[in-house]
């Protein structure tokens, strides 16, 4: 019963190394061109006008959300127990569905109210080709992860992520001289890409056949998620439509940059292993299988935190070194909200881990009670908080709401599937965060908080982590040989 414990381990192990290393390599790119992004249209466009274009990504992000993320996550909870042609038959009608009603709502509000958008005019049409683009981008991901096709996946996000910085950044500074542009381009690149990969990947089926089981089954998962997904949109962006109301355009441009560079930065880790952890947890789960599932769910988790903790403990220490060498000086005076930032996107993605039981149950109505109860909290104090401490106060807000859903779900799990955490690994990366951490301030205090301190104190800083962490023999001989034949691996590929 050990072997076989152990055996089941270290597949989990190979398959997590395997597809982490994949997502790990996909996303580098896509975050390097995506600050790059930053850095070309912050110095291109004033704070007022990247304003406008932050809160057109809001509108794009959240309708996207609401047409497509039930059905992405229907699929990556039920692709591994619905037939294959039912469920993309199933996939496709719903999709194709969406994309005309979205058409017919683009139309009636172009009728009906174009001429009241004001300075948002220039990114109606740009903005609603973009939606369309990206749900199709969403699902075909969605397949293609949860078949747990991580090499296509990780293909697909480079060539989007080049084709959005190439023809967005392009069109908007060479054709439109307005950041309505980049959307223009990124629903080019990003369409093209998605219907390439369907042939490729084989995600068509032989016939077109509506299955209304199969629809059953993903309504009565997904759309509970409408409303998880829409209040965690809530609690991601409510912040910058408050500020708009409350301190105006301007002052969201430089929030939602500053916010953007933790953004961005952060998933270089934190999305891999979501990534590669999701699918494997919902391939595992047969419907009475607790303790196996959630053994699993706790050495995700550990893998998490390993990695994510000491790239967070960084990017909030590095804030102001990281604005000043990314965005222009009438933005960066915004760097304070970046460490809030940078902890709230580690909690959030966290609770991701600690919510599995009751994505695998399909509890996902408890999921939405912990969203609203965390979004009631993010708007009630960024009322407060934003009139007292202007844009400051709007990080302090998303620290504490998204530590509000944290708590949540680690109470209600209790009575559905239990999360624990690896708590030795806990105790050694709050030791390895030592010898990094003052790295970084003893580098600060000989060099200030420049961007050449950041550079000079971030190799050693990261070698002090993992060489603590491996003194205190956190790391197994498997797991070493499985580090370095991924980035063996990732080499050869490259």
């Amino acid at each position: 019963m050990k072997n076989d414990r152990e055996s089941e381990a270290n597949g989990i192990q190979r398959q997590f190394g395997r597809d982490f290393g994949r997502y790990l390599l996909s996303t580098i790119l896509p975050a390097a061109l995506g600050i790059s992004t930053i850095v070309v249209l912050t110095r291109s466009f004033a704070p007022t006008d990247y304003g406008h274009y932050s809160l057109t990504m809001v509108a794009v992000t959240v309708t996207t959300t609401v047409m497509t993320g039930w059905l992405s996550q229907s699929v990556l909870r039920l692709e591994p127990e619905v037939d294959n042609e039912a469920l993309l038959s199933t996939v496709w009608i719903a999709l194709s569905t969406i994309v005309v009603l979205l058409a017919g709502a683009s139309i009636a509000v172009g009728i009906l109210a174009y001429g009241d958008l004001g300075p948002f005019r220039p990114y109606f049409v740009a903005g609603a080709l973009f939606v369309a683009a990206e749900s199709l981008f969403v699902v075909v991901q969605a397949l293609l992860q949860a078949r747990l096709q991580s090499g296509i996946v990780a293909t697909i996000k480079v060539v989007r992520a080049v084709g959005r910085f190439v023809l967005g950044v392009g069109v908007a500074l060479a054709i439109t001289n307005h950041l309505s542009g980049w959307f223009f381009g990124a629903a080019v690149a990003t369409g093209v890409t998605a219907f390439s990969a369907v042939p490729i990947a084989r995600l068509i089926p032989s016939q077109i056949q509506f299955d209304g089981r199969v629809l059953q089954r993903m309504a009565t998962f997904g759309l509970p998620m409408i409303g998880w997904l829409l209040g965690m949109n809530v609690l991601n962006f409510i912040d910058q439509i408050l500020i708009q109301a409350l301190l105006g355009s301007r002052s969201v441009g430089i929030y939602a940059s500053n916010y953007s560079l933790a953004n961005k930065a952060l998933p270089l880790i934190f999305a891999p292993i979501v990534q590669a952890a999701h699918p494997i947890v919902m391939n595992i789960w047969d419907g009475g299988n607790h303790e196996r599932v959630r053994q699993t769910v706790t050495q995700l988790t550990r893998y998490y935190l390993l990695f994510g903790a000491p790239i967070t403990t960084l990017v909030a220490l590095y804030g102001e070194p990281m604005s000043s060498l990314v965005l222009s000086q009438q933005y960066e005076v915004g760097y304070l909200v970046i460490p809030f930032v940078a902890v709230s996107v580690f909690i959030w993605n966290l609770a991701m881990f600690v919510h599995k039981g009751l994505e695998v149950t399909d509890k996902t109505h408890l999921m939405l009670a912990g969203v609203v109860f965390a979004s009631v909290i993010n708007v009630a104090l960024n009322i407060v908080l934003i009139r007292e401490y202007g844009y400051l106060g709007a990080s302090i807000a998303t620290f504490l709401s998204f530590a509000g859903y944290l708590l949540f779900v680690l109470v209600i799990v209790e009575w559905v599937l239990p999360w624990r955490p690896p708590l030795r690994t806990g105790r050694n990366i709050l030791i390895g965060l030592l010898p990094t951490t003052l790295t970084v301030l003893t580098t600060y205090t000989l060099l200030g908080r420049t961007p050449l301190a950041m550079f000079v104190s971030l190799v050693p800083s990261l070698l002090l982590y993992f060489v603590t962490l491996h003194l205190l023999n956190e790391f197994d001989p498997q797991e070493l040989e499985q580090i370095r034949e991924t980035l063996i691996r990732g080499v050869h590929r490259e």
